[in-house]
């Protein structure tokens, strides 16, 4: 069960890394022609209220890193629970996912 522990953390560390990748090349190259305001705030109702600075964007890999840090302190607390291992870790795979998607989802909306 060593090598399920592995690749779950492996997975968490790719897709953390990934979203911290898009976001810093999308500021680096697309930083100069972001609109003022963009969609951050999906569970706001639609208008005004759902935008916010470009700058704010960085909370979305920020999460991304701390759930991921927090996945993997769990991993190493729970070694005898393996079925524990297996839900926490494939969800925290699943949040980090989402984080990453909305991220991308929000860059499309800019350009």
């Amino acid at each position: 069960m060593e090598t399920n522990r592995a690749r779950i953390k492996l997975y968490l560390w790719v897709l953390s890394g990934f979203g911290v990748a898009v976001f810093i090349a999308g500021y680096l190259f697309l930083g100069k022609d972001l609109p003022p305001q963009l969609p951050l705030w999906y569970s706001r109702p639609w208008g005004e209220t759902q935008l916010t600075d470009p700058k704010m964007l960085g909370l979305l890999p920020a999460l991304a890193i701390g759930i991921t840090l927090v996945t993997n302190l769990l991993l190493n607390k729970l070694k005898k629970l393996e079925n524990w291992l297996f839900i926490f870790g494939w969800s925290g795979i699943v949040a980090v996912a989402i984080l990453d998607l909305a991220l991308l989802r929000i860059w499309m909306l800019a350009f």
